[in-house]
């Protein structure tokens, strides 16, 4: 008699059941892993295009309050109220003048992407170029680290 309660009580799953819900797991994972890494780029883009705004922002509210632009990020973290970015690799700023107008450049990529280099230029040909060039290796010395 108890052998014959034992074959009632059927419990745990077939094979089949498995099977299916691997298949269904797998076939979610092949959906949602693409989209992470989509959704992944446009916040790692929209960080860098962030540090980069601010940079320039920054600079061009230190030529208001001290009628320079300056090559050193301490200052335009002191006067111009700079957040430096941990994630963002800062390039130096360069100064020129051309035809006495004064030109600032940097540089600025991402820590986890670097195939994208943003550069800035206050030059009348456009303030904005995106270069794939090879990454920015080091923050700029002059850089502080944010606390």
């Amino acid at each position: 008699m108890p052998r014959f309660e034992r074959q009632k009580f059927k419990g745990g799953f077939t094979l089949i059941e498995l099977l299916i819900v691997v298949a269904i797991v797998g076939i979610l994972a092949a959906i949602a892993l693409p989209q992470y890494g989509r959704y992944r780029r446009e916040a790692i883009e929209a960080t860098s295009k962030n540090a980069f705004y601010a940079v320039a922002v920054a600079e061009e509210a230190y030529i208001v309050s001290k009628g320079d632009y300056t090559t050193d990020y301490s200052e335009l973290v002191g006067v111009a109220g700079l957040v430096i970015d941990r994630n963002v690799l800062y390039g130096p700023i360069t100064l020129t003048l051309i035809d006495q107008v004064p030109i600032y450049t940097f540089s600025l990529n991402h820590k986890a992407d670097g195939s994208t280099t943003y550069t800035y230029s206050n030059d009348i040909s456009g303030p904005l170029y995106i270069t794939t060039n090879p990454r920015i290796t080091a923050n700029d010395p002059t850089v502080p680290l944010a606390p």
